[in-house]
C-alpha cells in the first residue's frame, strides 16, 4: 500500500476545506464515500488531488489529521485505488469484478472517476436520445415552415 506525505500542507489546508465544504458525505472527482476514519474515529476521510512532480493529479485520501514522524496524530492516507479498496474490505460498496479489472491501472498518474459497476446506456441516456431526436425533427419542421413562409411572401 503507497503512502506518502503530500509537499504543499498550505495548499492541502485550502483543498481540504474546499472539499468539506462541496460534498460532505461523497468525494467531488470521484464519488466515493467519505467514511469516518478507521484509524482514529475522529474525523471523516477528505479527497484531495496531489500536485508533486512525482504524483501530479493523482486523487488521494486521508484523515485530516494525518501526520508522520514522531508527531503523527493519524496516519490514514491512501491513494484511489487502495481507498476502493478499503472501502470494499469494509463492506461500504460492491464493484463486480469486470470493472473492477478496467480501473486496476491508476500506476500512471490516471484518477479519472472509478466506474462501480458495469458500464451500460442508463434510461437517462436513452431519453436524451429521444429528447435529441424530438428537437432535430422540431427544428427541421420549423425550417420547413420558414421556407413555406417566405415562398409565400415572394409570390
Amino acid at each position: 500500500m503507497s503512502r506518502r506525505r503530500e509537499q504543499c500542507p498550505s495548499a492541502s489546508s485550502r483543498s481540504a476545506a474546499r472539499s468539506r465544504e462541496s460534498t460532505p458525505g461523497f468525494g467531488k472527482e470521484t464519488g466515493l464515500p467519505l467514511i469516518q476514519c478507521t484509524t482514529c474515529g475522529q474525523e471523516r476521510i477528505i479527497e484531495l488531488r496531489a500536485w508533486t512532480e512525482k504524483n501530479y493529479g493523482r486523487v488521494f485520501f486521508k484523515c485530516p489529521r494525518y501526520e508522520t514522524g514522531p508527531r503523527a496524530r493519524c496516519d490514514f492516507y491512501f491513494w484511489q485505488k487502495d481507498y476502493l479498496a478499503k472501502l470494499v474490505e469494509l463492506g461500504r460498496i460492491m464493484v463486480q469484478q469486470e470493472a473492477h479489472e478496467d480501473w486496476i491501472c491508476e500506476e500512471h498518474g490516471d484518477s479519472r472517476p472509478i466506474p462501480v459497476g458495469r458500464v451500460t446506456k442508463s434510461e437517462l441516456e436513452a431519453k436524451m436520445d429521444v429528447l435529441v431526436r424530438i428537437v432535430v425533427g422540431l427544428v427541421c419542421a420549423v425550417c420547413v415552415v420558414v421556407v413555406v413562409g417566405i415562398m409565400y411572401l415572394m409570390k
